[in-house]
């Protein structure tokens, strides 16, 4: 069962015991006088993975009632999940996704029992993908970092077919009408804003930003992703200088539920790491949010440049699962380190490059959600739409982009220069990268790790074509701190805060590197351990 807003409060029971509705204030909300909209055993607030997950599981295992809360409209639901690769991790035992994963995250150290109940369930998660939501898969070894200790165990699930087959979407597609199946009750256009706490400090329910109060019997579980949609937090949690980076996909994650969290008094932690950072085009978007896709070239007739007009990074590092740039780590100085995303860059392109391709990517991120996106098509259209700007001459693109005219001559007939002697002399373009320490050594994983072929390179001449460079993430990792049972710790004594769960994106266990499809297994694991363990809970009403 599929329901709006407006059919669930009419048909909601309510359990007032004084009139009014818990009003904002600077303190977390009390629950003991309070009108409630609506009530369930679980609140579950988001629609990606983690909280389909979640409710598919109270539903199908007979655990009660639940009520999913989405701030977005229904034709956006379902955060990154919906418009991500689709690509589940999935290493081929517990033991061998700790010792991986552990690998991955170091410097830092995850709890052992919480990097136990990550990987016990995590390893389950193709069977139950099978079993309860009918998709289709297919497997096959392919770890992002081979060089690491048991990257040899590491498979990639995606999807085949299952119950759709638009090719965008499919896996959470499946999750999302195994809910229907099961009745599982939505409301679309619900902002949560805050958490409803009673004086003993357990968690009773949430409050959404126009004042409705909903209670949850036994928990509620927070399951709305990240913080890349919030120009305010990512200010406050990129590395300075990286002002303006964005998300790449769905534009509704704006650090809600992070916030109500910690207003609760929850413990954050790794809020400075995010996954894949590339610099991205602007492809255009329905409303006040732009959005962004990833550069496409089928010519190496273009460079990056940065705020003052000077080259910044080998601009063919680009792409996933390439042994290069893996989710914007770059392995340098025998070490991964983020890519350099510099604020206030342009991209600079030739005929070559504009008559090969679009330059817009139209990648799976923005797959389910094109519409919405309203994504540039075509170079000529980026042109109509201002996005792409044609120049004649030099003098032309400094007008175009700020930078002095001198300095950008100097630039491009640099690179030029580079490319009559095929040799870039900055960051080896062109090169074979393994012998430049681009690649980790790994004895005994020296056939597994891909080697970027050299090329030629080739100049960029008149007529030019520019483009501003968004930087992007594919999203945050960092949030709420849990525990193995799913549930938010506090920050004084990482005790659990009663009542409350988190799942997902929202403060997903992954502090450092990252492997393709982790966020994506980790929401479905997660979500089902939140749901199972808030299922043991006595209703507090």
């Amino acid at each position: 069962m599929q329901i709006s807003r407006r059919s669930f409060l009419q048909g909601a029971a309510t359990t007032a015991a004084a009139g009014a509705t818990v009003a904002l204030s600077t303190a977390p909300a009390m629950a003991d006088e309070t009108a409630w909209a609506a009530e369930a055993d679980y609140i579950i607030v988001g629609t990606g993975a983690a909280g389909l997950a979640a409710a598919i599981t109270v539903y199908h295992e007979n655990l009660g009632d639940a009520l999913v809360l989405e701030v977005a409209p229904e034709e956006e639901m379902g955060g990154n999940s919906r418009c991500c690769g689709q690509g589940v991790f999935a290493p081929d035992s517990p033991e061998a996704a700790i010792e991986y994963q552990t690998a991955l995250s170091l410097p830092y150290a995850i709890e052992e029992d919480t990097m136990a109940a990550w990987a016990e369930e995590l390893c389950k998660n193709e069977e139950w993908l099978i079993d309860v939501c009918g998709a289709e898969l297919k497997k096959e070894v392919k770890p992002e970092f081979p060089e690491m200790p048991g990257g040899e165990h590491v498979y990639l699930i995606n999807p085949t077919a299952g119950r759709n087959t638009d090719g965008n979407g499919t896996l959470w597609l499946n999750m999302y009408y195994t809910a229907q199946d099961l009745d599982v009750p939505f409301q679309f256009d619900t902002r949560v804003v805050r958490l409803i706490k009673a004086q003993d400090g357990e968690i009773h329910g949430v409050i959404d930003e126009a004042g409705n109060c909903y209670k949850a019997r036994k928990a509620v579980i927070l399951a709305c992703g990240g913080f890349e949609g919030s120009t305010e937090m990512m200010q406050a949690n990129c590395p300075c200088g990286y002002e303006g980076t964005r998300g790449k996909g769905s534009w509704w994650n704006k650090g809600d539920g992070i916030k109500a969290a910690q207003e609760a008094g929850a413990a954050l932690w790794h809020m400075n790491n995010f996954s894949g950072n590339y610099p991205g085009f602007r492809c255009l978007a329905a409303d006040n949010d732009d959005a962004i896709t990833w550069p496409n070239f089928k010519t190496h007739d273009y460079i990056f440049l940065d705020g003052y007009g000077d080259r910044y990074m080998n601009e063919d590092c680009m792409g996933i699962g390439e042994g290069l740039t893996r989710h914007g780590k770059i392995f340098r100085h025998g070490a991964y380190a983020d890519l350099d995303l510099p604020t206030g860059g342009w991209c600079i392109f030739g005929q070559n490059a504009y008559d090969a391709a679009s330059v817009f990517s139209a990648s799976c991120f923005v797959g389910q959600l094109k519409k919405a996106f309203h994504m540039l098509a075509s170079n000529d259209e980026g042109v109509e739409a201002g996005v792409i700007i044609k120049c004649d001459s030099l003098e032309e693109v400094a007008a175009a982009t700020g930078y002095d005219l001198d300095h950008i001559t100097a630039t491009i007939g640099q690179y030029n220069e580079f490319c009559e002697n095929n040799n870039d002399e900055m960051f080896h373009r062109g090169q074979d990268l393994g012998a430049h320490g681009y690649v980790v050594p790994s004895p005994g994983h020296e056939n597994d790790v891909i080697f970027k072929k050299a090329f030629d390179l080739e100049k960029i001449e008149a007529p030019y074509y520019v483009t501003e460079i968004r930087n992007t993430v594919l999203n945050t990792q960092g949030g709420p701190k849990r525990n193995a049972n799913g549930q938010i710790v506090n920050a004084v004594d990482g005790a659990p805060i009663p009542r409350l769960y988190g799942a997902g994106e929202m403060g997903a266990p992954y502090p450092y590197l990252y492997n393709q499809g982790g966020n994506f297994g980790e929401a479905m694991s997660s979500g089902r351990i939140a749901a199972r363990h808030a299922a043991t809970l006595k209703p507090w009403a």
